[in-house]
């Protein structure tokens, strides 16, 4: 790590940027979704001045405060670190340097605007930050986002972990608790993620072992993994805005996150696709060679009930190329 930059005052500016700076914004955004939903109902994407679009690529939605938010951070952070190149989910990835901040300025776009619409406290979403140097994922932090039934946006908790530090939650020090047992399968929105025969029938191997199955959280699922003994995590389709801060928060905690074909994961360029499987050990090489077996075993008969099966909405249109 270079004298200039240390991870104490990456985090440090960050904190602050974020409490300042990018919460009232998304505040103010928030409460717009909110006025609106209510104020146009079905009719919410139909109106010219809803605070929310679909992106031009129609595979995801943006929310006006979320841009103005990543411009804002971007313009703050690089009077501190000109020479960090920023990847951006809303505003663009910058060319590669030795340094690389990866920002989504909430990861869940759909779920806040599920939540906006029509209350609902399961769905997850935060802002996430990744830190990229020489390569390697060495930084990680991530501020959940709380909403409640009147339109009201509030930080809630707070992940970071530093390569060789530890992962912390307000903090405190986290670890993931070793488990055998397959308590919940997690995965935002499978019935998108995963599509050819073979992915689903492997998914679908997984998902019959476990004892629930867990959609909508998008990066809360992954820290849901860190407090809850016996969780686990399988997506695909994700991009580095989504899986830069969630790499070193949890192998940080202890955990295990791999691709799914149980490589470590390596950061190439700013347009490759994540496919992560993410457990405690002992869990991940079950999970992983379930899924592994089953995609070079006999199709399986989806069930009717299962998630794969899922009516698709608003928390899984990032993933359509409809």
């Amino acid at each position: 790590m270079s004298k200039e930059i240390s991870y104490q005052s990456l985090e440090k500016t960050c904190h602050e940027l974020i409490k300042n700076q990018i919460i009232p914004i998304l505040q103010s955004n928030y409460k717009k979704l909110y006025e609106s939903a209510k104020e146009k109902g079905d009719d919410f994407f139909l109106s010219n001045d809803t605070a929310a679009q679909f992106k031009e690529d129609g595979k995801g939605l943006v929310s006006d405060g979320e841009i103005e938010a990543e411009r804002v951070f971007r313009q703050h952070f690089k009077k501190a670190y000109p020479e960090i190149a920023i990847f951006g989910e809303e505003c663009g990835d910058e060319n590669k340097a030795p340094w690389i901040l990866v920002i989504d300025p909430v990861d869940g776009t759909s779920a806040m605007i599920e939540n906006s619409r029509e209350h609902n406290p399961a769905l997850g979403f935060g802002i996430t930050l990744g830190f990229i140097h020489e390569n390697n994922f060495v930084g990680g932090l991530i501020y959940e986002l709380n909403v409640d039934k009147n339109g009201n946006l509030k930080l809630g908790n707070i992940w970071s972990a530093w390569e060789g530090q530890g992962t912390y939650k307000n903090k405190q020090p986290q670890y993931i608790q070793d488990s055998d047992q397959l308590t919940a399968l997690i995965s935002t929105a499978p019935e998108v993620m995963f599509t050819s025969e073979r992915q689903r029938s492997a998914f679908h191997s997984v998902e019959l072992n476990a004892s629930k199955v867990i959609t909508g959280r998008n990066c809360m699922g992954f820290m849901d993994i860190i407090n809850n003994e016996g969780y686990c995590a399988l997506e695909a389709d994700l991009s580095i805005h989504d899986a830069a801060a969630l790499i070193p928060i949890i192998k940080e905690a202890g955990g295990i996150i791999s691709d799914l074909n149980g490589n470590e994961i390596k950061f190439e360029d700013a347009h490759q696709e994540f496919r992560l499987l993410c457990a405690p050990k002992t869990l991940h090489k079950k999970v992983f060679e379930r899924f592994s077996a089953a995609l070079n075993d006999k199709l399986l008969v989806i069930a009717q009930n299962s998630v794969l099966n899922k009516e698709k909405t608003l928390n899984t249109s990032k993933f359509n190329n409809e």
